[in-house]
């Protein structure tokens, strides 16, 4: 794996390369990544090439400081997490990153706990302490939701319950005093992906969520006269849905790729070929993948052969070579 951590190499100034490259602001030294692009296509293009160009880079250096902690630091760790966020939110990013679900799911699991808030108390500025907080837990939760999103596998809503999240979670949306603050909208985003949990059709994974109805039961009723609009109102009918959902029973399991597609709407960007030529947005007939690397994806055998000769043979070749020596499938 050490290969692959490229000594030297500095995922920003990638991210940068290809901002310049489509005529947007250069970010070279940004850590944060910032949305710097100016229209929605342009913006899923930065995600589609963020995936395609730096995957290998980032896994790379975050399996390994989960191989070897004493050797990581957290800043390192977060920041590629932070990478790892971003291409996550665009659903070929998160189908790749779902493969190695397990492997990640520790560093996730780090962000949303207590572990991770305690980690920001060497920032003294108490404000700005509580804003690296709540990121890093979004960080993390949005993580394990676009994964578990993507790849629809029982086996991964599994492995979460059984690394201890569902209990976190349940602490973090009933707001218990020894929990720092969270924001309504990631707690939106966690009951949703504690829906998904349930509904990957396990009866483990049900009894699992069902351990926390009670604190379930007390944000429904903190939040039950909250006005429509409100985000305390949307969090008020997400736990409804999960409550309802635990209370009816086991859910009916689903086949993988039925859940799939049927998660593919609640992925933030569309799916664009990959062809730097080409602007044709997945509508209707699926895109062809790109059976080495998983990544890329096609509306046409033109725009495959284009796109193999412009840029994507070496970022396909060191992501094949990749998932080879980390013993990884294309889902």
């Amino acid at each position: 794996m050490s290969g692959f951590v490229l000594e030297g190499v500095d995922v920003r100034s990638i991210v940068a390369s290809h901002l310049k490259k489509h005529g947007y602001v250069d970010v070279t030294g940004d850590a944060r990544l910032r949305q710097v692009c100016r229209t929605r296509f342009g913006n899923c293009r930065l995600h589609q090439c963020l995936g395609e160009q730096c995957l290998p880079v980032c896994l790379g250096h975050v399996l390994a400081q989960v191989q070897n902690p004493p050797n990581a630091t957290e800043s390192d760790v977060y920041k590629h997490m932070e990478t790892l966020c971003h291409v996550s939110v665009y659903y070929p990013g998160a189908k790749k990153l779902s493969a190695y679900f397990c492997q990640l799911l520790p560093q996730c699991l780090r962000l949303i706990s207590e572990e991770g808030a305690r980690n920001s108390d060497s920032i003294t500025d108490v404000n700005k302490r509580r804003d690296v907080t709540v990121r890093k837990r979004r960080i993390g939760a949005t993580l394990m939701h676009t994964m578990l999103l993507a790849g629809g596998c029982h086996r991964q809503a599994m492995a979460l319950c059984e690394s201890g999240a569902v209990p976190v979670l349940g602490r973090i949306l009933s707001g218990q005093q020894d929990v720092p603050w969270c924001p309504y909208k990631d707690k939106v985003l966690m009951v949703h992906l504690l829906h998904v949990v349930v509904e990957s059709g396990s009866e483990s994974c049900w009894q699992c969520v069902k351990k926390i109805e009670g604190e379930l039961s007390e944000v429904w009723k903190r939040h039950r006269e909250a006005a429509p609009g409100d985000v305390r109102h949307k969090l008020h009918q997400a736990v409804d849905g999960l409550i309802t959902t635990l209370r009816s029973g086991k859910t009916t399991s689903q086949p993988t790729k039925r859940r799939r597609h049927g998660y593919k709407q609640y992925f933030q960007f569309p799916v664009v070929c990959s062809s730097p030529e080409c602007s044709n947005v997945e509508e209707g007939s699926k895109f062809k993948m790109c059976a080495a690397c998983g990544l890329a994806r096609y509306c046409s055998a033109g725009c495959q052969t284009h796109h193999w000769g412009h840029g994507h043979k070496p970022d396909c070749n060191g992501m094949v070579a990749f998932d080879k020596a980390n013993g990884t499938r294309i889902m």
